[in-house]
């Protein structure tokens, strides 16, 4: 069941610090590690369980697939994505940045 954390210090300590250093989680994660992900043609992420798929009627794939790239890959792609769907021009010129270094 989905749930709601509040006031919890141990969160809290965390939000702090992503918050104060928009780039703590970059450090953190560097660009040598390679982290899996899931990517999507649609930009919609379905959840399944693929030992039940059978007892499904016209079960197909999820057109996602699974990749391996690093934090900042992950971030150039997403602030990309995120520029695009709000027309935000300041979002591109952060993931432009980042693809360039």
């Amino acid at each position: 069941k989905p749930f709601v954390i509040r006031n919890d210090p141990s969160v809290m300590e965390v939000v702090r610090r992503w918050d104060d250093d928009p780039e703590y989680l970059h450090k953190k994660l560097g660009d040598e590690n390679r982290i899996y992900t899931e990517r999507s043609p649609k930009n919609h992420f379905m959840y399944y369980n693929v030992r039940k798929r059978k007892q499904v009627r016209n079960w197909r794939q999820p057109e996602n697939d699974v990749v391996s790239m690093s934090y900042g890959e992950w971030l150039e792609r997403a602030l990309l994505r995120e520029a695009y769907a709000l027309d935000d021009p300041e979002i591109k010129a952060t993931s432009d940045e980042l693809r360039e270094k």
